[in-house]
């Protein structure tokens, strides 16, 4: 079918109409197809559009695109098809005027420039009607003073002149230069693709050297030199200079600071780098100090950080001194080495240099270790360290107590001791340093108090807690399954939950040959016979629309119907679905908040599935005998489901909008919980979900088939 518009006067008889272009076009081709010769096109109206000369299939020479009234549009210059040279766009007063680019354009632009180089863009330039070159504003281009070289290109957000390269990913690579507006050299960067690598510098506007750092593989390493200390800086108002080295972004080696005049006035020596390695191998960070004893001697860790510090291994050694911090109740030796080790920065440059190693760092050990050593603030950054280490051991814990010995006022550093109270095991501890916050870290107190709630509950009979709302919809009356598989997967639970526990108190341990208060109960009279067997199986399901708790609040779906292999379907020809049933425990860790978020999730599906055969405690049934409630809390588990999975998306505004209440959990309403806390809730309900899926088919063959856990 002919889609072509009818033809203008204007476009000759042969002319054909290009679709994709929008315009009738007419050139010649040579025997092999390609365009030679000069190929025009036209608009539907009829008026002159493109002129572009061919050779060989490739644009060649200066085409030509017109404005409807017939003026020059642009002008672009082709070598072997690519632009090569200078791209002009002109401005039109006429109607439906050609843009001279498709957005961005100034508002009192008249012309553009764009310098090509084998079909790569250079430049670009902007003048008005009177041929001032402009800037993107529409404001004056400034003057290129005589020392900011033709190839540099102003960049009027950062109000520098710039001139550099790329590579051929586009990285940033070789020398970049910046000039102020005036033509005074600022900043020279070196880069090897795209990172810092070579010398860096930066400049007063007077083109005083400012800062000189080099780089190797995008850390600072080698010399370095900063000038023209401003005030404030260090507590000797005579520094204005100082010299020293890095090695991969750490201060090494010695640095001196100076006057004015250039004078030394003090030099420290900050060791050698630090590694991961090291530090993990550090005597600092033992458990016990060398020659074993009592972790809390403090006179032996002092031994340890002098010897440390004759060493040369300065980081290493105020780590040690830390530890003896901790063990003596007292940071006067801690101050006293910190005070002749450390570049002495006043306190409040300190605390910005270790809230930009923090930064900067990113949980690495070494950075926030040689940290201190330079100066930053010795209290947050070891607060850093002890955040950082893997675990919550007792060595994290006295780098967070030794952080409070040096400033009691940090209240950083009582809530990461808290964190790892908790995650030792101590929620009585972790309880003591969240109500010692100040009434404006309410909100760190209460996430605080609810997660230890969470991590801590108390194992009783949760259903006997829970108010069951009254739901509208249609709710299954009673559980499909019968009382045998409903005492095998009870024994299921039992089986998981005493192998969690054991896992549990290897981790803890016990306290003076007790077990801990909150440690989940002891199942073994659930398991007569011992443990069950946990099995792996697949089958294959047909999936179709049943009465089983389905559907979330507003009419959402929140999983799909559930039938087994041989139950009812609706639909012809139904594919089986093949299903993966795993009974067994993810491998478990040494990471006791991991363990206590599982236990939570299996000692609370074990407590719905004995209320929901009609038992007021955790027990083997005799016989069935469901609540008349039983529906109401399966779509309560459906309904909180779908409520947590939304604070987690949208947080809550899906919710609110369309008007589906809100419930608590652990005291905390869902709206107003933290993420963290929010998604144990939703892993826990997801299992719960799970259990009432099952209890309400009987054509589901586990709790646990991979397919009950899905939207």
């Amino acid at each position: 079918m002919d889609e072509s518009p009818p033809r203008p006067a204007a476009v000759p008889a042969d002319a054909v109409w290009a679709t994709i272009s929008g315009e009738w076009q007419l050139g010649p081709t040579d025997a092999a197809g390609r365009r030679q010769g000069v190929l025009r096109g036209w608009r539907a109206d009829g008026s002159l559009r493109s002129e572009t000369t061919y050779h060989d299939g490739k644009e060649q020479g200066v085409a030509r695109l017109f404005h409807p009234d017939g003026t020059v549009a642009r002008e672009l210059p082709y070598e072997a098809g690519q632009l090569h040279g200078t791209v002009v766009a002109y401005g039109s007063e006429s109607a439906r005027a050609e843009p001279m680019q498709s957005c961005c354009v100034p508002d009192n632009a008249w012309r553009m420039q764009l310098d090509y180089e084998r079909g790569s863009c250079l430049g670009q330039r902007w003048y008005d009607r009177q041929g001032v070159h402009i800037l993107p504003s529409g404001r004056p281009f400034p003057p290129r003073p005589a020392a900011v070289p033709a190839e540099a290109h102003f960049d009027e957000q950062a109000d520098r002149w710039i001139t550099g390269a790329y590579n051929e990913k586009a990285e940033l690579h070789g020398p970049w230069l910046r000039w102020s507006r005036a033509g005074v050299l600022m900043e020279r960067d070196e880069y090897q693709a795209g990172r810092p690598d070579g010398r860096w510098q930066r400049f007063l506007p007077d083109g005083a050297l400012l800062e000189q750092s080099d780089f190797r593989a995008g850390k600072r390493s080698g010399a370095y030199r900063r000038t023209n200390l401003p005030a404030g800086i260090y507590s000797n108002s005579r520094v204005v200079e100082e010299r020293g080295a890095f090695d991969g972004d750490q201060a090494v080696g010695e640095w001196t600071l100076h006057d004015q005049a250039g004078e030394t006035l003090r030099r420290f020596s900050l060791g050698a780098a630090l590694t991961p390695e090291g530090l993990a191998a550090s005597p600092a960070l033992a458990a016990l100090p060398p020659g074993g004893g009592d972790r809390r001697d403090a006179g032996a860790w002092i031994a340890l950080a002098d010897q440390l510090d004759a060493e040369g291994r300065l980081g290493d050694a105020v780590l040690a001194a830390a530890r003896a911090a901790a063990g003596a109740r007292s940071a006067d030796d801690l101050r006293l080495r910190l005070a002749g080790m450390q570049l002495p920065f006043t306190q409040k440059a300190s605390a910005e240099l270790a809230l930009q190693l923090m930064k900067q760092a990113d949980g690495q050990l070494p950075l926030l270790v040689n940290g201190i050593v330079r100066g930053g603030d010795a209290g947050q950054l070891l607060r850093a360290v002890a955040s950082a280490r893997p675990g919550a051991d007792e060595i994290s814990l006295d780098l967070v107590d030794a952080a409070l010995l040096l400033d009691p006022s940090l209240h950083e550093a009582r809530v990461t001791r808290a964190l790892l109270q908790l995650h030792r095991g101590h929620p009585l501890a972790a309880r003591v340093d969240a109500e010692s916050l100040p009434a404006d870290w309410q909100e760190q107190r209460d996430f605080l108090q609810g997660y230890a709630r969470v991590l801590f509950p108390v194992f009783d009979f949760w259903p006997a807690r829970q108010r069951i709302p009254a739901l509208s919809g249609d709710v299954p009356e009673r559980p499909e399954q019968e009382l045998e598989a409903v005492r095998a997967v009870i024994q299921k639970y039992a089986t998981r939950l005493d192998a969690i526990r054991a896992a549990i108190a290897g981790v803890v341990g016990a306290e003076g040959g007790h077990a801990r208060p909150w440690m989940l109960p002891e199942l073994s009279f659930l398991l007569p016979d011992g443990p069950v067997a946990l099995e792996q199986w697949e089958f294959d399901e047909i999936v179709v629309d049943d009465d089983a708790p389905e559907a979330a609040p507003g009419g959402e779906s929140d999983g799909g119907g559930r039938a087994g292999a041989d139950g009812p379907g609706a639909a012809a020809e139904p594919q089986p679905t093949r299903v993966q049933v795993d009974e067994t425990l993810p491998p478990l860790g040494a990471a006791l908040p991991s363990l206590l978020r599982l236990a939570r999730r299996e000692w609370n599906a074990l407590c719905w599935l004995c209320w929901s055969v009609g038992l007021d405690r955790v027990a083997l049934p005799n016989a069935l005998a469901p609540p008349s409630d039983f529906g109401q809390a399966a779509a309560m588990t459906v309904h909180h489901l779908w409520r947590c999975r939304d604070k987690l998306a949208t947080n809550g505004l899906r919710a609110l909008s369309q008007g589906v209440a809100g419930f608590d959990w652990e005291g905390m309403s869902i709206d107003a919980m933290p993420v963290v806390l929010a998604e144990i809730a939703t892993l826990e309900y997801l299992d719960q979900r799970a259990l009432f899926f099952w209890l309400c088919d009987s054509g589901v063959q586990s709790p646990w088939q991979d397919n009950l856990r899905g939207d």
